[in-house]
């Protein structure tokens, strides 16, 4: 089994308190207006475009929005966060 994950956050401490790795997931039926992440509403990898900026110069960056993680793979990434958890 896997989970179609968007993004993973490591030192993530904006959360609460504490030092984590947060893994966001795709699907969320929620839709909410204010929401910071429309790339986690389709249940489905899609294709989007990133913006980066290097000084005043902008460059649209395509990527995919979605990749399945097994259960060993998200503990291996853990596993290699773990001396900063």
């Amino acid at each position: 089994m896997k989970g179609l994950i968007f993004s993973v956050k490591r030192y993530s401490v904006h959360d609460g308190p504490g030092i984590r790795v947060t893994f966001f997931m795709k699907g969320c039926p929620l839709s909410c207006w204010w929401c910071h992440n429309p790339e986690g509403i389709s249940p489905e990898p899609e294709n989007v475009e990133q913006i980066e900026r290097v000084g005043e110069n902008e460059f649209i960056v395509p990527e995919q929005a979605g990749k399945y993680y097994s259960a060993e793979d998200i503990l291996e990434i853990t596993e290699k966060e773990k001396v900063f958890i």
